[in-house]
């Protein structure tokens, strides 16, 4: 319950501090509050849970100790038992000799008539059912004593003498009736906080799962019915939401021209003739924002530093993640086996500028531990994780020796992802009183310890953090930490290590990269975003008369190819790549104003790159261009066809001039088979008329053939464009950002394209 809560409060503090000043809208305040009442009802749960493990521990009960209590009192209940009916039958003949011989085939025999073998049968689990199966039987050895004492009692009232040599037995069934009555009560009150737990787990469920959804959202209620119940299909809803919106609101604020643009264009639906989006006003309003984020260095201060720390599990990731975000509301989760379930985000402006003193955003990403026992396996999905975190800088933790599978994500992160990566060994004070207590044989203590042993268990310390599980050394420098110190630590002067040495690292880090690949990733994904959304609609062009058209061009031979190009080049026209027909620009010799803009970009793609094929002049040979791209054709797989699609395309491009050529055969068969056959013969006439007629009768499927075909190709081709667009975009996003760039490295198409393509599948 405290890690699905935890999950939810950062990732709500986030969106709120990605809100600042932004007005929120009605959805934004509905989320908001959903989540709300969410992580109220969680940390209600949690404080009810605690109480109820207050009390448990407080009276110290568990089945394992009432069951062997009482097992121990009942070993010889058949015993007991049967002197006592003996003594039942002797008060009732007024015989005062009492003696009794038990053989081992009476004992057999009483047994199984007091079900002994159940007694030993009985669980020591701790549940529910394990603790009625005790009561039950509690409740049966409860009967028969009671039952015998209250028949002996009776009979001694009547006795004005009573024999006091029965007194020992009576007493000791009484001990077996006490101890049953306390492990009946310590079961049932054990019983009742564990029936409490089940309801607050109950509650739990409910709360994450999707009825609660259905319950409040009365207006759409009957559609949930065909869906199946999916557990915690709430709490994956509100946070997937959640993340949504921080991407959402990281693009508004970036890029709020490109936004703005988008916006304008979503609420146009097309109610006169013209199509309003124009593709060269998407490159100038990502021009302009990537112009105003390199302006004084903005990124840095607009764009948070993401830090992803990683690692096995239980190493101390989140306790260091909280203590450099300065998250402190968020400190129950340390100190736990397992806290961290994908990735815990927490956002900060705790970090300043050592001169201007302006705040730095950064990002703490806490991703959770690798847990799995075989490493080979689990390499690839935590390399997978660490990816689609997209971190500007990587912190490994580790709390023992840096193991294989720390040195695999270490080379997954500078070799693949080309990023920093930061060594952290946690938990270095514990490593420190071990080394303490070896060489002085007393464990550390700051009256006690000199100078001279601490600086020596120090130096110790260091050395042993760079040995690796190969026994090798690492080279690079390694910080220390210790977020929770033991108490015997607590106020030293080496207790937090380097842990501000780190801080002051990942400063001048900030400071350093001014964002290019985050920048550039953000261009992309805002750009494809404005294609997807705002281009690829279906009322770009009206499509029925150019139907209506190729109806009746189809009539005469490859007469249907005329609409079908002048359909494609209206759709190139309504969104601005070319400004007047092709046509009109061969003859008169002039360029379109999105491809002297481009020229003037020294936007350029290698051949066979692009797929409607009007970007010509975009092509070039350079080594240059082909050694960019020479990677790039997996990159393309989400945007490009499959080559199934591309054979339909062709059979269609190709079946429709030869149903067209088909049309024209039957009145034409006749003159072709007079030429070969002498005309007198009766089946050159049965041929001809038989060509006439099949002619005449097909004409009308051919028509209607060449409309369908004509419309399927201009929705390819609209398709096509878009995905060239989103091409080039690109390509002029990351040059933009290489003009800009100052300290950082080069970027490369290939890489940034395919940091976006990651953060699509996720």
């Amino acid at each position: 319950m405290e890690f699905r809560l935890i999950h939810l409060e950062s990732q709500l503090d986030t969106f709120r501090t990605r809100l600042g000043m932004i007005s929120l809208d009605l959805f934004d305040e509905l989320l908001i509050n959903q989540v709300t009442d969410l992580c109220a009802d969680l940390r209600e749960l949690v404080v009810q849970m605690k109480d109820k493990h207050e009390e448990m521990k407080c009276r110290g009960v568990d089945v394992r100790t009432c069951l062997g209590k009482y097992k121990k009192s009942m070993r010889d209940f058949h015993l007991v038992c049967h002197i006592l009916i003996h003594i039942i039958e002797k008060l009732e003949m007024n015989d005062s000799d009492f003696t009794i011989d038990i053989s081992e085939s009476l004992q057999e025999h009483l047994k199984q008539k007091y079900d002994m073998n159940r007694l030993e049968m009985l669980l020591e689990e701790e549940n529910i059912h394990a603790i009625d199966q005790i009561l039950r039987d509690l409740a049966f050895r409860r009967q028969c004593l009671s039952s015998y004492l209250e028949t002996i009692r009776s009979l001694l009232q009547n006795k004005p003498e009573q024999n006091t040599s029965f007194d020992k037995y009576i007493h000791k069934a009484e001990k077996r009736l006490v101890t049953i009555s306390d492990v009946d009560s310590d079961l049932n009150c054990l019983r009742g906080n564990l029936r409490a737990i089940e309801r607050c787990i109950d509650k739990y469920i409910n709360l994450l799962r999707d009825g609660k959804l259905r319950e409040n959202d009365h207006d759409n209620f009957a559609q949930y019915n065909h869906i199946p119940d999916i557990p915690c299909f709430t709490y994956i809803q509100l946070m997937e939401k959640l993340c949504v919106g921080i991407d959402k609101l990281e693009i508004k604020t970036t890029f709020p021209t490109t936004d703005q643009l988008m916006k304008t264009w979503q609420d146009d639906h097309g109610t006169d003739d013209q199509f309003k989006p124009k593709i060269i006003e998407l490159f100038q309003a990502v021009e302009l924002d990537l112009t105003e984020l390199f302006k004084e260095q903005k990124s840095t201060y607009s764009i948070p530093y993401k830090v992803g720390l990683i690692g096995h599990g239980s190493v101390g990731k989140s306790a260091l993640a909280i203590e450099l975000a300065n998250a402190k509301q968020h400190s129950a989760m340390i100190d736990t086996t397992r806290s961290t379930f994908g990735y815990l985000q927490f956002d900060t402006l705790a970090y300043q500028h050592p001169r201007t003193r302006r705040p730095i955003p950064f990002t703490f990403v806490d991703i959770e531990g690798a847990i799995d026992a075989d490493e080979s396996l689990s390499a690839g999905n935590y390399l997978e994780l660490i990816t689609r975190a997209d971190c500007d800088v990587y912190i490994i933790v580790f709390a023992g020796l840096f193991s294989a599978h720390n040195r695999a994500c270490r080379q997954h992160i500078e070799k693949f992802l080309l990023r920093k990566c930061l060594l952290v060994r946690s938990k270095a004070d514990v490593l420190f009183n071990d080394i303490f207590n070896e060489e002085t044989a007393t464990d550390y203590k700051k009256e006690t310890a000199t100078d001279y042993d601490v600086k020596k268990a120090l130096e110790q310390t260091r050395s042993l953090s760079k040995v690796t599980f190969d026994d090798k050394r690492l080279t690079d420098e390694i910080y220390l930490t210790a977020v929770i110190c033991k108490n015997s630590s607590k106020g030293a002067s080496w207790a937090h290590f380097d842990l501000e040495k780190l801080k002051e690292k990942l400063i001048h880090l900030a400071i350093m990269d001014i964002r290019i690949t985050r920048m550039c990733q953000l261009a992309i994904l805002t750009s494809k975003a404005v294609i997807n959304t705002c281009f690829r609609r279906g009322y770009v062009i009206s499509k029925t008369r150019w139907k209506w058209f190729a109806a009746g061009a189809s009539l005469i031979p490859f007469l249907d190819e005329l609409p079908n190009f002048f359909g494609r080049e209206e759709i190139r026209q309504a969104f601005g790549v070319h400004d007047r027909s092709a046509i009109k620009n061969m003859f008169r010799g002039t360029k379109d104003s999105l491809e002297e803009y481009l020229t003037k970009k020294n936007v350029t793609l290698p051949k066979n790159i692009l797929e409607s094929g009007y970007f010509e002049y975009l092509e070039s040979d350079g080594p240059e261009d082909k050694h960019i791209y020479d990677e790039a054709s997996s990159m393309y797989q989400n945007t490009r066809k499959s080559s199934t699609v591309k054979k339909n395309d062709q059979w269609t491009r190709h079946g429709t001039k030869v149903c067209t050529v088909l049309t024209a055969i039957g009145t034409s068969v006749d003159d072709i088979l007079r030429s070969v056959i002498p005309a007198g013969t009766v089946g050159l006439r049965v041929v001809s008329i038989a060509g006439i007629v099949v002619g005449v009768a097909l004409a009308p499927v051919f028509a209607v053939w060449a409309a369908y075909s004509s419309g399927k190709r201009m929705t390819e081709h609209l398709h096509r464009l878009c995905n060239d667009l989103f091409v080039i975009v690109s390509l002029f996003a990351v040059n933009q950002c290489n003009e800009h760039r100052k300290k950082t490295e080069t970027l490369t198409f290939s890489s940034v394209f395919q940091e976006t393509s990651s953060d699509e599948d996720k």
